[in-house]
């Protein structure tokens, strides 16, 4: 997909993907001093092995972690530290013993600005459904119906008990749906352990004031090392009370319920993780950032219906300002790290806040909302009621409304906002001033990156990624970004799945070591309910600084690619190089190569000798032609007849009657015959043997019938009526 810059693009430096046996899933990733981390959860065994520009890049071999994949219950998180060049040297390991550890999505992690620690989020259930004692070696005591968490120093936490040897309220009384135990931890990254005796790293238990659960946990950290947090919490559990909620037209009863709650930011010690201070907030915040000089962002979605909401120390949201049809808009608000007090509460972006980044120096600070993104600022006189350097403008769409998340970036003289999103279809995303970029799909879940001038609004480059093509449930899940302060590096971590042959972000390219075959594209899916399953923790790094791709000599960008910047024996398509008779590497687009001596920018006409061209996209010869689903959602597929049918690997519904049979045209849908006959007699022959009146004749002329299922019979002829 060309980006803004038609002749250059940013650089995949590495991609690292878990190759042990093991399941995993990353769901967060942040950057500090030329390194990543990257947390993920964990069954059996796990490493990321990475492929760079010098090809395979091995873990350490103490960084490995090494679990019973016979654990059908315990599931852990692990932090894993990799080099620039994507080597795993660390992990650090919380493991949950009869319990399924997790991380909530894109905010795991992050680095803190003493540059020396990273903050995780994490959780671990209050409860345990197993029957049995766990499957470890060593179970630190836990038996049947009981579950914990150890924590990287050996530190054992008991869902049951708090840390002060009392009973835990929701855990010994938990109703239907009790939450979830969160755990924060500060993780001194230059020790093995990360946290506790020997390190200047700790955890510490939010309940621990709040007895009644926390939810909505984030963490950062400031310039001295503290812990900033924030989320909600409950004083009061009551296991009784019955709530109900709905979804999709479904509702349920659940019993169980944190009661005497509030919304808080607080700052934890960098010493100790022992309380500097905590304030109540009028509402929840979406994201909290601090700054060097010692500040605190926090953005969330004001309404106009919600008045006037306090934040203490004078700071009163305004009630008048500029929103959206519904009454939102993006509301920031300062507070003094040091007090915890609030300074001013402003309206910006028209919208309902939805990502929300700041840089380190406060002098970048962007947010999105669905398709839209905005750079706010309030060091000039904009529009009091906006506070916005440009936007909100239409980034584009993709299979979330719009980007998963947003980055800013402004060292070395290069600002740039970074949005990272998903998409399952080709889509066009936008700049300010209504410059486009395609960005093509590999089928199933894809990914796209792009990056635009912070100061300007005007894109600079944007880049698509995806493993091939597989089947439903399967693709490139990328939940978290992260960009690094001083290179402007951006990292995006996923899960992958053990479906696509080969992963490709960029030029680099890689085997994947799970492929497994039925998952592909006509083949059935089996279940992989296994803790060693079908998913894999997937990061990768870009280099955001543009450089001519390897089958370039040279471009300028003022006049725009040409034929004669691409050497001999090579095409540059659509963001790409190829070598001469190389077909395009995206699903729909297979049929098309490189044929450089007809055109060096552009495919050659489509090879159609085993392949259909039609409407302008590839299929595979005796491939069905695609149909919608149909009826209430998700919607259901039919047959020719109107029976219900499974749908195909990859989602879809297909044509019983309509396929690509390039002996009858490789232009157009070909016809099934006999995709609409009857598959039985009715009623007797003739004397001749010939069955007439509409009904179906035997003949013995060569050839077979493709009945509904695929299968191939003896020939039947529609007689006419007699």
């Amino acid at each position: 997909a060309l980006g803004w810059n038609s002749c250059s693009a940013p650089t995949v430096e590495y991609f690292s993907v878990d190759e042990g046996a093991g399941h995993s899933f990353a769901y967060g990733v942040t950057a500090m001093a030329s390194k990543s981390y990257v947390a993920s959860y964990v069954k059996g065994a796990f490493h990321f092995t990475a492929e760079a520009a010098d090809g395979f890049v091995p873990p350490a071999k103490d960084a490995a972690i090494f679990l019973d994949t016979e654990d059908y219950v315990g599931q852990s998180v692990t932090v894993a530290e990799l080099s620039a060049s994507g080597k795993h040297e660390k992990t650090w390991l919380f493991e949950g013993i009869n319990a399924r550890a997790t991380l909530p999505a894109g905010s795991a992690v992050k680095a803190m600005l003493d540059n020396e620690h990273v903050a995780l989020a994490m959780s671990f259930p209050a409860t345990s459904d197993s029957p049995v004692p766990c499957g470890h070696t060593v179970c630190y005591g836990f038996g049947g119906g009981a579950n914990g968490l150890v924590l990287p120093d050996l530190t054992v936490l008991n869902a049951s008990v708090n840390e002060d040897g009392t009973p835990r309220e929701y855990s010994a009384n938990p109703g239907t749906d009790p939450p979830q135990i969160s755990v924060v931890a500060k993780i001194d990254v230059s020790e093995k352990s990360g946290i506790g005796p020997g390190t200047t790293g700790w955890h510490f238990l939010p309940d621990s004031m709040y007895p009644g659960g926390v939810s909505s946990i984030k963490v950062k950290g400031d310039v001295a090392g503290n812990m900033i947090m924030h989320g909600n919490g409950c004083a009061v559990w009551s296991p009784t009370v019955t709530i109900e909620s709905c979804s999709w037209g479904r509702c349920t009863s659940t019993t169980g319920v944190g009661e005497v709650c509030e919304d808080f930011i607080m700052s934890l010690a960098a010493s100790d993780g022992s309380m500097v201070w905590k304030t109540v907030a009028p509402t929840s915040f979406l994201e909290c950032e601090p700054v060097l000089d010692g500040s605190i962002y926090c953005a969330y979605t004001m309404q106009t219906s919600v008045g006037a909401l306090d934040f203490g120390n004078g700071a009163v949201a305004p009630t008048i300002f500029t929103s959206d049809n519904k009454g939102r808009a993006t509301g920031v608000v300062k507070y003094d790290g040091s007090s915890g007090q609030a300074l001013w509460v402003k309206a910006t972006m028209p919208l309902p806040v939805g990502n929300f980044a700041v840089s380190p120096d406060a002098s970048l600070m962007a947010a999105s909302s669905g398709v839209s993104i905005a750079r706010i600022d309030f060091s000039k006189p904009y529009d009091p009621d906006l506070h916005l350097a440009w936007g909100p403008i239409d980034s584009g769409s993709g299979s979330h409304g719009g980007p998963r998340t947003i980055e800013v970036f402004n060292g070395g003289g290069n600002t740039e906002v970074l949005l990272m999103g998903q998409h399952v279809n080709d889509i066009t995303i936008a700049d300010v001033d209504g410059e486009t970029a395609n960005m093509k799909s590999f089928g199933r879940y894809d990914v796209w990156m792009a990056s635009y001038d912070a100061t300007t609004g005007a894109g600079k480059w944007a880049f698509d990624a995806g493993s091939s093509e597989v089947g439903s449930g399967t693709g490139d899940y990328c939940f978290a970004s992260g960009a690094d302060p001083v290179s402007g590096a951006m990292y995006v971590a996923c899960g992958v799945y053990d479906g696509p042959e080969r992963f490709v972000w960029g030029e680099r390219s890689r085997l994947n070591a799970f492929h497994h075959t039925a998952t592909q594209k006509g083949g059935g899916a089996p279940s992989r309910n296994t803790p060693v399953g079908d998913s894999k923790a997937f990061v990768a790094k870009l280099k955001t600084t543009t450089s001519l791709p390897s089958c370039l000599s040279s471009c300028d960008e003022a006049s725009g690619l040409q034929e004669s910047d691409v050497m001999d024996g090579y095409c540059y398509i659509e963001r790409y190089c190829y070598k001469d008779g190389d077909f395009a590497r995206y699903p729909g687009s297979h049929c098309l190569k490189c044929n450089s001596a007809v055109n060096k920018i552009g495919w050659d006409a489509p090879d159609t000798t085993e392949h259909c061209f039609i409407d302008g996209k590839c299929y595979d010869n005796g491939e069905h032609r695609d149909t919608p689903k149909t009826g209430p959602w998700p919607g259901k597929c039919y047959d020719s007849t109107g029976t219900v049918v499974p749908e195909r690997d990859d989602g879809k519904c297909y044509d019983n009657c309509k396929k690509c049979d390039i002996t009858q045209a490789t232009d157009a849908w070909s016809n099934v015959t006999g995709c609409l006959l009857p598959m039985s007699f009715v009623g007797a022959a003739d004397s001749d043997g010939v069955l007439r009146n509409g009904v179906c004749e035997l003949t013995d002329f060569e050839g077979g019938m493709f009945y509904q299922d695929g299968s191939v019979g003896p020939v039947w002829e529609l007689e006419a009526t007699a």
